[in-house]
């Protein structure tokens, strides 16, 4: 399995070594089933954890390290992948030209409707709050 490397975190402290080592596998691992053969921890143990506020944080915590990097990483790559599709454009094929012209679009179309959700969200937003002040 590939090392998933994380976010340092300050909030495992309370966490004993095998809870920290847990978390580390099972974040890599397909199922808990596989995660609890790996650490060779009891499944049982593992949803004892899993009520532990602290324990149920620093999961949390590492999860969103996780989702971090991988944004970052796909963040790092955008521009490159954009480059390549919009060269299809110009592609000999006819069919690779309108398949990647409809993909653009309909991409568009779809980042335009998400940020006119997200614009209406705000809105909606600051009248709950502007109604909670009153």
């Amino acid at each position: 399995m590939a090392k998933i490397s994380t976010f340092p975190s300050n909030s495992g402290q309370g966490l004993s070594q095998r809870q920290k080592n847990f978390i580390h596998i099972y974040l890599e691992a397909k199922t808990i089933e596989e995660a609890c053969r790996t650490a060779k921890v009891a499944k049982g143990t593992v949803y004892n954890w899993m009520k532990d506020s602290l324990f149920q944080r620093e999961l949390e915590q590492q999860r969103e390290g996780l989702i971090k990097t991988a944004f970052h990483r796909l963040t790092v790559y955008l521009d490159r992948a954009i480059i390549t599709y919009v060269n299809l454009l110009t592609s000999e094929n006819e069919a690779i030209r309108k398949g990647t012209a409809e993909g653009i679009i309909d991409r568009f179309a779809k980042l335009r409707e998400q940020k006119d959700i997200m614009d209406r969200l705000e809105r909606l937003e600051d009248v709950m709050q502007k109604q909670q002040k009153r």
